[in-house]
Order: structure tokens, then sequence, then C-alpha cells
């Protein structure tokens, strides 16, 4: 594999049928205009897991298009979110042990902090929905 320092195709990445994704700009041809493929999800010679065949081509185009989106690979994204999780969790233990405090100073906006943290752990931790 090469180690060159290319950048992947831009997004969106799209699922087309026969489990083709394609993206990138659009290019003119003769019979008209189309972006070109830059995966084929295949399931070798079992015809009968269509419907498996485009659920994986949706999941690839998918991954392309958030890349894009967020300048961040999915791997990166888990880490981020993985951080991110750690780092409320750690607020909502703070601010439980010293919410009595916290609320004399700041009023509910603790509270509504916690609110929002703890839905967002919850979310986390039931998986994207």
């Amino acid at each position: 594999m090469s180690t060159n320092n290319a950048a992947h195709t831009p997004g969106p990445w799209l699922a087309k049928k026969h489990g083709v994704v394609v993206g990138g700009a659009f290019h003119r041809y003769t019979n008209g205009k189309a972006q070109s493929q830059v995966a084929l999800a295949t399931m070798g010679n079992a015809v009968e897991n269509e419907a498996e065949r485009d659920a994986n081509a949706a999941l690839i185009a998918e991954a392309g298009t958030v890349t894009t989106e967020t300048g961040l690979t999915p791997r990166q994204l888990a880490e981020q979110r993985a951080e991110l999780l750690e780092a409320l969790r750690e607020i909502d233990v703070i601010c439980t042990e010293s919410r009595s405090d916290l609320r004399k100073r700041m009023g509910t906006r603790v509270g509504n902090a916690l609110v929002v943290a703890r839905e967002a752990i919850a979310k986390v931790q039931g998986g994207a929905k």
C-alpha cells in the first residue's frame, strides 16, 4: 500500500445500486454527468444478500461523508467520543460531590448543565440512536 500524502475523495459519498459508492466532483460525460466510483461493496457470489450488500455500501458512503464533514476519520471520532465521555463523567462526579456549594453560588445553571451532561452520557452508553 502506498504511503503517499494523497487526500481522500471529498464527500458527500453516496451509495448507488449494486453496492457502488460514488463521491467527489461530478464529471461530464456525453450521456450526462456522474461521480467517480470510490468503493464497491460485494458479497461474493451471494446474490441473495443484496440488502446486506447495499447496507454495507451505505455504511461506507456514510463514513466517507462524515470524514469530509468533520475532518476526522471514524476511528478519530470514536477516540474523541471516548475522551468526551470520560470528561463528562468526571464533571458529573465533581458536580455531584460539590452540588450544594455550587448551587448556592450558581443557582440552577449547574443543575441544568448536569441534566444535559447526563443525557449525553446516557446516549453514548446506550449507543447512537
